[in-house]
């Protein structure tokens, strides 16, 4: 394996990949990571601070599924799964059958697509609930699992293991048989801490930068996020001559792998003992250097943190997405780029995430010195430069007034929609251009006497709206269409104006809420956003055309 010493990058990976091993939340790797790192962060002459919080621990001992026949399965237990010794039959549950149905049986998820996994924590705890022996859930991946693809402290009795979705075809031939299957766990209170190597500047400008350290269970967490922890070492050192009057805290986070209020706990815990302070960005590195990996950095809050990656580094801007120790951060208005390696939803598109396959040999240590360099080029122009604040908007009712500002936008911006596609695809305009349908198509929705608008004000300039509709009768609410002009972009209007839509639906008694969107790039912004308020996918759908 090539490498480079120069920066230290592999010494600090090898050793949390291959002498401490896995971190996860209890284990004696957490507290070994978490002594090495207080003395790397050290080693620039900064003051190293360990901030402690609450979180649960988890320990694992033997663990083991066979068959009736005797037959190993290749399994492992779920972070924060309970212990214990089942014999029952083996039932498939798909979530779709009343979870009644595997009372005193080991439930079997064998072929279920879960793409987030809120759903399987509530699954598993339904199952708990309804007196399941057992559960047994396949990973989205076919020759390996994911240790965390169920991750609920709040179980208080029933196992919980994961499988391949190639071990999950063996096991299906189980069906109705008894399966036994052993766990050796607990659960207990637990403390665990982020650590951090503080510059006290003289002014009043704040930088983090930040990686978590913790791993998903079972695993070396080489890629998510040893890469990410070797990277915020060497920044450390590097960046040092540079600080100036900053304050900067470079932040190696525990628990972000649990989750827990909706965010890395870290990460949580961090902001809220310091959300009184100038935090004028935050830096994320989380899951980045792999051979096969687009870099891309999710940056939020700031258009001009997205010029400054296109200029300064390899990395592809992208817009905002929650999913690390940033979201926190973006929460409370601070504008945030995370550094990752892209490609799925997910954030890691080409390695099975949390699983055993994430080990030191898929990271390309030729690449992860380039990212060093981008980085050290694009903190050290924000440190001179400085994140400037956006000017102050106001998010107030649409007036009768504003149509005609809301018709030349959506006539200028509306490119990602299917009639200028149709234009653009057939050479022919149908009916009327483009343009006018979708203006005559807003007005007309905007005219709903259910319908209700936002906009976006800048220096009072308007700057976007968004609509939305109250079904107070079915307590049911649905976000309409909606648009920033492209000269307000990067200052969160568009976050901004939806958080305000919702908390009128909430006043309103709406309890459920829907957003149709598109999949094609042109629509990433606008996912962004509602992903980022907590929009979960419910259903995607393709359009076909033919040439006859």
């Amino acid at each position: 394996m090539s490498h480079h010493p120069a920066t230290g990058l592999y010494d600090t990976l090898s050793h949390l990949c291959l002498n401490v091993g896995e971190r996860h939340l209890g284990s004696p790797g957490e507290a070994a990571a978490q002594d090495y790192l207080a003395a790397r962060l050290g080693e620039g002459g900064y003051e190293v601070v360990r901030e402690a919080f609450d979180a649960p621990g988890w320990e694992y001992g033997p663990f083991s599924i066979t068959t009736e026949g005797g037959e190993a399965i290749d399994a492992f237990p779920c972070y924060f799964s309970p212990g214990g010794e089942v014999t029952a039959p083996l039932v498939p549950y798909t979530g779709v059958e009343p979870p009644e149905t595997c009372r005193g049986k080991i439930a079997f998820s064998g072929r279920h697509d879960f793409t987030h996994v809120g759903d399987t924590n509530a699954l598993a705890e339904k199952l708990e609930k309804a007196g399941a022996a057992a559960w047994i859930v396949n990973s989205p991946y076919n020759d390996t699992f994911s240790t965390k693809i169920v991750r609920n402290p709040g179980l208080e009795r029933m196992p919980v293991f994961t499988i391949s979705q190639r071990t999950a075809l063996r096991l299906a031939r189980e069906a109705g048989r008894p399966v036994h299957l052993k766990l050796e766990a607990r659960r207990f209170p637990h403390r665990s801490a982020n650590l951090i190597a503080r510059h006290t500047g003289s002014g009043r400008r704040k930088l983090v930068i930040g990686a978590h350290y913790d791993s998903a269970p079972g695993i070396q967490g080489a890629a998510d996020n040893g890469t990410g922890i070797a990277l915020l070492v060497h920044l450390v050192r590097a960046l040092k001559p540079h600080l100036g009057d900053w304050s900067v805290d470079f932040v190696a986070f525990g628990a972000e792998e649990y989750g827990g209020p909706g965010f890395g706990l870290g990460g949580f815990e961090y902001m809220k003992a310091h959300q009184e302070e100038p935090i004028e960005a935050m830096l994320c590195l989380d899951g980045l250097g792999t051979f096969l990996g687009n870099p891309e950095a999710r940056v939020g809050r700031n258009g001009l943190l997205r010029r400054w990656v296109k200029e300064e580094t390899g990395f592809t801007p992208r817009p905002y997405r929650r999913g690390s120790d940033q979201g926190i951060f973006d929460q409370h208005g601070i504008p945030t780029a995370w550094f990752c390696d892209g490609g799925a939803p997910s954030g890691i598109g080409h390695f099975p995430l949390h699983s055993p396959q994430d080990v030191l040999e898929i990271v390309d240590f030729t690449r992860l010195e380039r990212f060093a360099a981008d980085l050290e080029r694009f903190t050290g122009r924000l440190l001179r430069e400085g994140v400037p604040a956006a000017p102050p908007a106001e998010i107030v009712p649409l007036e009768k007034e504003d149509l005609p500002a809301v018709r030349e936008l959506v006539s200028a911006v509306w490119t990602m929609g299917m009639s200028y596609r149709r234009e653009q695809l057939y050479g022919r305009v149908f009916d009327a251009p483009w343009q006018e349908k979708i203006a005559r198509a807003v007005a007309e929705y905007l005219a709903d006497e259910k319908v209700h608008a936002v906009k976006a004000l800048v220096d009072g300039t308007f700057a976007g709206f968004l609509s939305y509709r109250i079904d107070a009768a079915n307590r049911f609410g649905e976000i309409g269409y909606n648009a920033v002009a492209p000269a307000f972009g990067g200052r969160n209007l568009g976050r901004r104006m939806l958080d305000a839509a919702l908390e009128a639906l909430r006043c309103a008694g709406v309890e459920d809420v829907e957003v149709i969107t598109g999949l094609d790039d042109g629509h990433a912004p606008a996912r962004a956003v509602y992903e980022g308020a907590g929009f979960r996918p419910m259903h995607s759908s393709i359009q076909y055309t033919l040439r006859l």
